[in-house]
């Protein structure tokens, strides 16, 4: 089976993809802007060809832009005719999920098409879902002008989010408190994209939590966990905090939780897809932020693997294999990510928490990624009061 990955060589660590993939009979071929020569050995030696192309191909509402995609089209084209026709094709990017399902629909790969897409990265879209899952949602509308936005605000009684309709992350995010805030949103607002907006959820004691996992054919779970982070992206963006989260062991998961998320990913019919549903808890109820339908970034992968004693890069090329099972994790332990920054003086540093915690520590790497960290740590423990204890230590300030 001949497997295309868009852009393969990011997120970096998506090169265990291609060499399970590989490991488990398909045919690896990539195309992106970057150059083949800074891959790495793994996303080389993985690969039977790639063909370097310039993927800039959307306007400011993730529509195509026709004249960008044609150079694209012709390339696959010409692959596909060297090759042989194309079973897969997967960015593993949300960025990159409208030109997926192009390509998919063009060239009759298996996967989600341009007409089920909008359900999953439109925000004004996605709410529809979450509430026929029976998750919570707040009030939110696609933005017309500067005066439907006061009066949206007055009726809400409450600060307002406002973000790309089809964003990603924090990106072009703004919380809005008063009518000068919205004055001053519209002279800074990205040129030409739709925004949406919602209610703020606006509680002391929330609690920002993602349910993330992988799903087979027929649309079932074959693995899940759940991540609980200190605060939200737009939060740590804006607010200089240190980022960090961890997941729950799974007798911790609520059930509650556990149910809203199996009944999400059902309302969305994710078929060979991982997905990250980010959730607010304010204490038993749960109000759905947005889904992503593709692996958690960064490191969350990694985290599955480490606390849960499994390979999930392994597993998901079973599942584009068509097996049919349920992961049985080897483990149950707690894994915790720290992003560090440098514009944060610590009192302890990096090497201090190496050398004091080393058999903690699962991974640990440079960055320099504004929202995860200049310096990313990995932890493991058996508990959570080491967990806080490693915590404590790592994001002590003078």
């Amino acid at each position: 089976m001949n497997f295309l990955m868009v852009s393969p060589s990011y997120p970096p660590r998506i090169f265990y993809f291609a060499k399970r993939l590989k490991e488990a009979g398909f045919n690896i071929f990539g195309m992106g802007d970057a150059p083949y020569s800074q891959f790495n050995a793994d996303l080389k030696s993985s690969m039977r060809h790639h063909i370097r192309q310039r993927l800039d191909c959307y306007d400011p509402n993730g529509g195509i832009l026709d004249a960008a995609y044609r150079p694209i089209h012709a390339k696959i084209k010409k692959l596909i005719r060297d090759y042989g026709k194309l079973d897969y094709i997967e960015s593993f990017n949300e960025w990159w999920l409208p030109l997926d399902a192009r390509l998919r629909l063009d060239f009759d790969a298996e996967g989600v098409r341009p007409d089920e897409l909008e359900w999953i990265i439109r925000k004004s879209k996605m709410k529809e879902k979450f509430r026929q899952a029976g998750a919570g949602t707040v009030r939110g509308e696609i933005i017309r002008d500067e005066e439907s936005m006061r009066e949206f605000k007055k009726q809400i009684n409450g600060d307002i989010i406002a973000k790309p309709d089809r964003g990603l992350g924090s990106a072009h995010t703004y919380r809005l408190k008063s009518n000068a805030d919205i004055a001053e949103f519209w002279k800074k607002k990205k040129p030409g994209a739709v925004y949406f907006m919602e209610k703020y959820i606006q509680d002391e004691k929330r609690q920002f939590m993602s349910f993330d996992g992988l799903t087979d054919r027929d649309g079932d779970i074959v693995f899940y966990t759940v991540h609980v982070y200190n605060d939200g992206d737009l939060e740590i963006a804006t607010s200089g905090k240190t980022i960090y989260y961890h997941n729950l062991r799974r007798a911790e998961i609520p059930e509650k939780f556990r149910e809203i998320g199996f009944n999400t990913v059902k309302a969305f019919n994710l078929r060979k897809r991982f997905f990250h549903i980010e959730f607010f808890r304010i204490g038993e109820d749960y109000y759905a932020v947005e889904i992503n339908a593709r692996p958690p970034g960064f490191f969350h992968l990694d985290m599955m693997n480490f606390s849960n004693g499994i390979d999930i890069w392994a597993e998901y090329a079973r599942v584009m294999r068509n097996e049919k099972f349920v992961v049985s994790p080897q483990g149950d332990k707690i894994c915790m990510q720290i992003g560090r920054f440098n514009r944060i003086k610590y009192r302890n540093p990096a090497r201090a928490i190496l050398k004091k915690y080393y058999s903690n520590v699962a991974y640990q790497c440079s960055l320099g990624i504004d929202l995860y960290g200049d310096w990313v740590c990995l932890i493991l423990t058996d508990d959570h009061a080491k967990r806080q204890e490693i915590l404590n230590f790592a994001v002590e300030q003078f």
